[in-house]
């Protein structure tokens, strides 16, 4: 199952969007955190940044509802692995929003 959730967000008082990510937390605790294209991050005239893009996750056996968190998030010591099991050295930027992904049934008999 792959899902793209669109992500629309100004981004104040960061000089080095570079370190700009989007971390999405599973239900498993682990944290996946995705780097935004740096096309994705447009400069508006008077200084402040926007970010346009969406947050793509995938997992191959999704076979109930569950909560999935995504943050914005400032990594201040970038790391080679895009999977966490904890939120060391990343600055939260916002408060969690939960999207609730309900995937659909699989089909039997194809």
């Amino acid at each position: 199952m792959i899902l793209a959730v669109p992500v629309d967000a100004e981004l104040f008082n960061t000089p080095n969007h570079n370190l700009v990510k989007i971390a999405i937390q599973t239900p498993d605790q682990k944290i996946i955190l995705i780097t935004p294209k740096p096309t994705d991050v447009i400069v508006k005239a008077d200084g402040t940044k926007r970010l346009l893009t969406k947050a793509v996750m995938s997992h191959q056996v999704w076979s109930e509802s569950l909560n999935v968190e995504l943050r914005l998030v400032l990594d201040v010591k970038p790391n080679a692995t895009s999977q966490r099991t904890n939120f060391a050295n990343l600055v939260s930027l916002c408060e969690p929003i939960k999207v609730l992904v309900l995937p659909k049934a699989v089909k039997r008999g194809i």
